[in-house]
């Protein structure tokens, strides 16, 4: 019992430690189809590291713009919960209407990890965009 109850209290670290590393968007599921990015210039970025920061980072290189924001992230069961804490101050002028680019801005996201692919769920309006993330090797 006592090694159940201990398995159960390092749930969330085996999670965490599974999340670690940079992940490469790779597109999108919207009403069960998945699509890739948007666009061929688009290079978009997240990190997460052992020490419970996360980098998440986009850029258009057509456009020459790109967003760049670091939080602090905790995962419990399958949900990550980040809080915003630092925005580069280069970023483009577009970034702020982003209220994932804003300092103290939490979100929460139910995730899937299967091997090296990451899926995160976000709402749109009232339905669901499944991101989908590879590992970078």
């Amino acid at each position: 019992m006592a090694r159940l109850i201990f398995l159960f209290l390092l749930l969330p670290v085996f999670a965490q430690a599974g999340l670690q590393g940079v992940w490469q968007y790779n597109g999108y599921r919207y009403r069960g189809v998945e699509r890739p990015p948007t666009a061929d210039d688009l290079t978009l970025r997240y990190e997460f590291n052992s020490d419970g920061t996360s980098r998440l980072f986009w850029s258009y290189s057509e456009l020459n713009e790109f967003c760049e924001r670091r939080a602090s992230y905790d995962v419990s069961e399958n949900l990550i919960t980040e809080v915003v804490t630092w925005i580069n101050p280069n970023n483009s002028g577009s970034c702020w209407r982003d209220p994932d680019m804003q300092v103290g801005s939490q979100t929460s996201l139910v995730y899937r990890l299967y091997d090296k692919i990451l899926e995160m769920d976000a709402y749109l309006g009232e339905e669901i965009v499944t991101y989908i993330w590879n590992l970078k090797p």
